[in-house]
């Protein structure tokens, strides 16, 4: 393990950090053509595992590992008639919602910061693009996940990491990955499920032309 690593392994809330100064990447990817095993590793693909998750049709939908050099046990369920997000990160248990004023906004409480609020969202309402922002209640940008542009069908995107009490804590940037990737995966889903209800209706509106 890097002496960069072990002394990221090591914050809390309140000791200088490894990565002060400059953010930090954390690259997401998938294991299988199943896009049910995920790996997040440090600085590139091949680089340190951080962090290592299972996404499972029952629940808990999303499970962390105990592995990699995080060794974090947390999972994510998504409830059935709502869109609330239950998460557990070793132990602590909080429930993330949909923002009053739009629904693809989710936000959670943070234990990290005191109480205070992370709130995923795009970081365009104008772009089809499937990348989001991490801010705080001020609405300044912790983090930003980058999702892939290239053709690899494994690698899902990057987790970029600017703010000093995100970079500076463990807890805050276990809370950021968590809560990221539950919001980025329930965004893939709905946005899959609506390519999908529009390729249908496309497909049936053609099928049903060309008659007299």
């Amino acid at each position: 393990m890097s002496d960069l690593l072990k002394a990221y392994n090591h914050l809390d809330a309140k000791s200088p950090g490894p990565h002060q100064g400059k953010p930090r990447n954390l690259e997401v990817k998938f294991t299988s053509w199943s896009k049910r095993h995920i790996r997040i590793t440090e600085n590139s693909t091949e680089g340190p595992l951080v962090y290592a998750a299972d996404i499972h049709s029952r629940k808990p939908n999303i499970v962390f590992q105990s592995t990699g050099t995080s060794k974090l046990p947390a999972t994510v369920t998504f409830h059935t008639w709502s869109s609330n997000v239950d998460v557990s990160i070793d132990g602590d248990n909080t429930t993330g919602r949909p923002s009053s004023r739009l629904k693809s906004d989710r936000v959670f409480p943070s234990r990290g910061l005191g109480g205070r609020a992370l709130k995923w969202k795009s970081r365009s309402y104008l772009s089809f693009r499937s990348d989001f922002e991490c801010v705080d209640e001020s609405n300044r940008v912790l983090a930003t996940f980058y999702s892939n542009r290239g053709m690899s069908m494994t690698r899902a995107g990057r987790f970029e990491i600017v703010a000093p009490e995100v970079l500076q804590s463990k807890r805050v940037t276990d809370e950021v990955i968590v809560t990221g990737m539950a919001h980025v995966y329930l965004e893939y889903v709905a946005r899959s499920s609506a390519a999908a209800a529009g390729a249908g209706a496309g497909a049936g509106a053609a099928g049903g032309g060309g008659g007299c």
